[in-house]
């Protein structure tokens, strides 16, 4: 069931990573297809009527407030795949990989800045980071 969830959430990663940086825009009916297929997933392993299942989303829910928070500083789907891969992941996996990903979008911003491509106001997707995190954090586990 694991590898099924884990193909499932980097299905979902790279299908939307080529939306958010080709269009910046995120499909919705690709999100909406996902959210089918994991809740099917979740349903199968017996985690979708426990209580934890609202654990899984309060890591997506926090980037949902804080994009409203911040007029879309932050994308109300970002939040939207967050809770989606808090759902299929997990919490803590849902963490790690949020985490990583705002720790590799922090240094390119930073490296964007030295190298003078940009400003403090050019907005980057957030969504090719989270992918990256979910690989990381996929590899760091399978060497566990």
């Amino acid at each position: 069931m694991s590898a099924l969830i884990n193909i499932t959430a980097l299905s979902l990663l790279i299908t939307c990573t080529y939306y958010d940086l080709r269009f910046r825009k995120l499909p919705l009916l690709a999100l909406i297809a996902f959210g089918i297929v994991i809740f099917m997933v979740i349903g199968l392993d017996g985690s979708l009527f426990s209580r934890a299942i609202f654990l899984r989303i309060i890591p997506g829910t926090i980037f949902l407030i804080l994009a409203f928070m911040t007029k879309q500083a932050v994308g109300y789907g970002d939040g939207i795949i967050i809770i989606l891969l808090g759902l299929s992941l997990g919490l803590k996996r849902c963490v790690t990989v949020v985490f990583t990903g705002l720790i590799l979008s922090s240094v390119v911003s930073v490296f964007i800045l030295l190298m003078k491509k940009g400003s403090r106001q050019t907005r980057l997707p957030f969504v090719p980071f989270l992918l990256i995190a979910l690989g990381v954090t996929l590899i760091e586990t399978e060497l566990h």
